[in-house]
């Protein structure tokens, strides 16, 4: 008798907790049923940054420093201003060196789908760039897109090692965008400046 009196009496205190559990759900279980099924996937996917890919070819004869001087002739602290065009992604195949520019020129080809424009600073002398010496520059760039649309960089540029930069804004569709961004040099053009890919990382919750 004692026996199945200490069994009824377990079975009726884990009965008892077994409702308290379920009748007293955490603040987060309440706070997270509360919400849509529809805007918890929404909420889960805008946390998947948003990744694109572009590439870029600057044109030489858009160079300008500061003093008027010439590429060659750069000091670290001197200024300048550059400009190219923006492709998708993949467009331009890796190859070419400053002596021994690639095949791909940006005067001729089609299928830009923008401007780039690269505002920046020397961060080594021009003979200390081509001896190694990297990063190279540092400076803001703009990704000008034919449909409105901007991106806005902050950080180094050029040099063999892939180059972090923060996306730091946008316009239009990319009002208010934030994240990151890997710039690889990928060879040199017919007008003797560089090849770029920049792999964008956005995160989808920055977007306005």
């Amino acid at each position: 008798m004692k026996k199945q009196a200490l069994i009824f009496w377990a079975a009726s205190v884990f009965v008892l907790m077994l409702t308290c559990f379920h009748a007293t759900p955490s603040a987060q279980a309440q706070e997270l049923s509360s919400v849509p099924h529809e805007e918890r996937a929404i909420d889960w996917l805008d946390r998947i940054p948003l990744t694109l890919i572009f590439d870029v070819a600057t044109d030489a004869r858009s160079f300008r420093l500061n003093r008027g001087a010439q590429l060659p002739e750069a000091k670290r602290g001197d200024s300048f201003i550059v400009e190219g065009k923006i492709y998708p992604g993949g467009t331009i195949a890796a190859g070419g060196t400053l002596a021994a520019p690639g095949p791909f020129n940006p005067i001729t080809a089609t299928g830009s789908i923008g401007k780039w424009v690269l505002r920046g600073t020397f961060n080594y002398d021009f003979g200390e760039i081509i001896a190694g010496a990297e990063p190279a520059v540092f400076g803001t760039q703009y990704f000008l897109f034919d449909d409105g649309r901007m991106l806005v960089t902050e950080g180094a540029h050029a040099g063999l090692t892939p180059q972090l930069r923060a996306l730091v804004g946008g316009g239009g569709y990319f009002s208010g965008a934030s994240g990151d961004v890997l710039e690889q040099v990928i060879g040199t053009n017919v007008t003797g400046l560089f090849n770029q890919r920049f792999t964008f990382k956005v995160n989808r919750q920055s977007i306005r």
